[in-house]
């Protein structure tokens, strides 16, 4: 019986993709404010279809037009006023939407859990100095928690962490994700001399494990809309929430640490 080739079971079409999306990311995180705004702004229009459209039936596009709208003004705000405003449009919109689709909870928690982290990574960007490279730090926390899941789970297998939300992940996927994360995340925070000291580790643990829970929040979410993923719009991956489900939580932790590490 010949052996499986190990080429077969690369996951090519995410590792494309990564190859693709990563360096955009970065260019466009060191390409100044605006244009990263421009990018997540993008982003965030697409969350906003993809969203309308798992959760609602009836008049889809105008409902996502209208949050893909709000979250553009929410983005525009934290750019160029104080972030208290572009959290005020995302209240405005939410309790708007929630009417607007007649009632529609999922509509109007759409609104809070994809626009405060695009409001969260321009504020980042836009208001506080070392910005850039907390968001870097923040990326790089999030991509090797995925690849050192991923692999490691591949490799090692095991006990599943939550088969009935997310059948493929396993306890090693997640411990090797978290001990991934830990190692690359604490020497990039010396490095880029963010933080220094045992509070390295506790930075990068705790911000891949909110990346994790976030991972699995989306995949319960897809679970209870009977989808496997939110679009096509990534090969490997399926649509960009699929793809961002773990920076969505991870970023307004981040941007809430920053805040409370400034004193408000």
């Amino acid at each position: 019986m010949a052996e499986p080739d190990w080429r077969a079971r690369l996951p090519l079409p995410r590792i494309v993709a990564a190859v693709v999306l990563a360096p955009l990311a970065l260019a466009c995180l060191y390409a100044g404010s605006s244009i990263f705004a421009v990018m997540v702004g993008l982003g965030a229009v697409i969350l906003a279809f993809e969203w309308v459209r798992l959760c609602v039936s009836d008049r889809p596009f105008a409902l996502a037009l209208a949050m893909a709208a709000s979250f553009i003004v929410a983005i525009v705000a934290a750019l160029v006023c104080e972030g208290g405003s572009s959290i005020a449009v995302i209240v405005v919109a939410a309790v708007s939407l929630f009417l607007a689709s007649g009632r529609n909870l999922w509509v109007a928690a759409g609104v809070v859990y994809l626009g405060l982290p695009c409001v969260s990574l321009v504020w980042l960007h836009t208001t506080v100095a070392t910005g850039p490279s907390i968001i870097l730090w923040l990326f790089v926390v999030i991509w090797t928690t995925d690849i050192g899941a991923y692999t490691i789970g591949r490799l090692v297998g095991g006990p599943k962490l939550a088969p009935r939300i997310s059948p493929n992940k396993t306890w090693s996927g997640f411990f090797g994700g978290l001990g991934v994360a830990i190692v690359c995340g604490s020497l990039l925070l010396v490095e880029l001399e963010l933080m220094a000291g045992p509070g390295v580790v506790f930075a990068s643990g705790g911000i891949s494990l909110v990346g994790q829970a976030g991972d699995l929040l989306e995949s319960w979410i897809k679970r209870r809309f009977g989808v496997k993923d939110t679009g096509k719009l990534i090969p490997g991956h399926g649509g960009l929430l699929d793809r961002v489900d773990s920076l969505i939580t991870a970023s307004v932790v981040t941007a809430l640490f920053v805040v409370v590490g400034r004193g408000g």
